[in-house]
């Protein structure tokens, strides 16, 4: 099954979207959502704790619940937005967690590292708002999951200059979901509205669609920002 490692903060992520037209082609999967997970830096207490399990081959703790689910997955898809010339803090957090010997990783007689990995393909999907450089995000990514989780492939699904000024940042998303053969949540949603006579339920369309909630919800909102619905509260 598909690993989505979402590290998208915002609600109406564009990273998001993009991640979830992706993940519609590819099927089955399961979400990690990073900023509602209990995921801590390693610190002055947890470092050594997790030092002295590895040592003692105790691989089966709470600790390492996130290095075994990312070992065990077939595919991996990380959503990051650009940020700084990298990508959010908590997925450089996520990667010190699950970055455990033994389970993710190892090291050769010579002392290079051999990847533990299932997973045939990790893809990292990005937006950003001006120009992107992966010097620093996708390529320490890349780097990461071909030299020392044993992931033979890795790519890269962006779409970049949205907030420069003049550009047209649908149409750049729409562009890039095309040349990808992808289909969006926003414009599903909007098509199933449209060849619905009455008033819907965002429960509805999450059925109909099978969609989860949280890609309905943002689709709906930013097509009412668009003034293309109108949605209101059901009755009670």
């Amino acid at each position: 099954m598909t690993l989505y490692i979402n590290c998208c903060p915002r609600m109406n992520s564009r990273t998001d979207r993009l991640a979830r037209a992706l993940l519609k082609k590819l099927g089955e999967y399961e979400e990690l959502r990073l900023y509602d997970e209990p995921i801590r830096a390693m610190d002055s207490q947890r470092l050594p704790h997790r030092e002295e399990l590895l040592d003692r081959g105790e691989l089966d703790g709470e600790i390492f619940r996130y290095s075994h689910q990312f070992a065990a997955a077939d595919r991996i898809v990380i959503a990051a937005p650009y940020w700084d010339l990298s990508f959010p803090a908590q997925l450089k957090i996520y990667i010190e967690n699950i970055y455990a010997t033994g389970i993710v990783t190892r090291y050769g007689a010579d002392g290079r590292p051999e990847g533990m990995c299932r997973a045939e393909e990790l893809i990292y999907v990005t937006t950003s708002g001006g120009p992107f450089d992966g010097r620093f995000g996708y390529g320490y990514v890349k780097a990461l999951a071909e030299d020392y989780f044993g992931i033979p492939a890795t790519r890269l699904l962006l779409a970049e200059g949205l907030d420069i000024q003049g550009n047209d940042p649908e149409a750049i998303l729409q562009k890039v979901m095309a040349e990808n053969g992808l289909t969006d949540a926003m414009l599903s949603c909007l098509i199933f509205l449209q060849k619905t006579e009455q008033a819907c339920t965002q429960q509805k369309i999450c059925m109909e669609l099978s969609l989860p909630k949280q890609t309905v919800s943002a689709a709906l909102l930013s097509l009412e920002k668009k003034s293309w619905i109108i949605r209101r509260a059901s009755a009670s």
